[in-house]
């Protein structure tokens, strides 16, 4: 995890503080600058401070003061999903790029966001016209329809839902997502969108909801 031992954020009333913990050498801002840009956070400053205990190696505390464009999650939950997410990516367990927006823009955690990488990357194996990069800006542009489309494939593939509610559930997010999907202005980014949507309405089974051998979702 390049010696990254922690991650905190802590609310201000204008932006955002970053504090990112780390063992006998800062983490270098080369490193550290495209992962939070992924994130859609602006970094404004960095404060770097040593601390040196009696025994043991030096910590390195970096303060960085950030922002972000918008966020509807309150702080506790900007805290909960961001942490989370960077660490997760910081280790390499999910990848780094700008489908991570969608951890603050849409509310998703970074394996809701892999749902969405992982059907982005399976549209482009198929021919479909444009590049991930133009699918990352248009999700995280339309972030109320990315929320809907992982709430839609949860729903339908939920383990602990009985069949009626289920039906009823999906029907119900269906229609706001073909409601939202009248709003998209663009012709490709609504042809795209819609190509989300259809993938998911045509997948039969998953193994999204499996655990590994510690009993966590893969």
């Amino acid at each position: 995890d390049r010696d990254v031992t922690g991650v905190q954020t802590c609310a201000l009333p204008i932006s955002t503080s970053l504090k990112l913990y780390a063992l006998e050498t800062p983490v270098t801002l080369s490193d550290v600058l495209p992962t939070l840009e992924n994130f859609g956070l602006r970094v404004i400053r960095q404060e770097p401070a040593e601390v040196q205990p009696k025994d043991g190696p030096a910590l390195w505390v970096q303060e960085f003061e950030i922002q972000h464009a918008g966020c509807s999650l309150s702080p506790d939950s900007q805290r909960k999903f961001f942490e989370s997410g960077f660490l997760q990516v910081w280790r390499g367990e999910v990848e780094n790029d700008g489908l991570n927006k969608l951890v603050l823009g849409a509310g998703l955690d970074a394996r809701q966001v892999t749902l969405l990488r992982a059907i982005c990357k399976y549209l482009i194996q198929t021919g479909l016209p444009f590049s991930q990069a133009y699918m990352e800006s248009l999700l995280a542009e339309h972030a109320d329809i990315a929320r809907l489309l992982v709430a839609l494939f949860e729903t339908r593939f939920a383990l602990k839902m009985a069949d009626g509610p289920r039906q009823a559930e999906s029907v119900k997010i269906g229609q706001a997502l073909d409601h939202a999907l009248d709003q998209v202005a663009s012709l490709d980014g609504d042809r795209v969108l819609r190509a989300f949507l259809a993938m998911i309405r045509a997948t039969l089974r998953t193994n999204y909801f499996q655990n590994d051998v510690k009993g966590q979702f893969k």
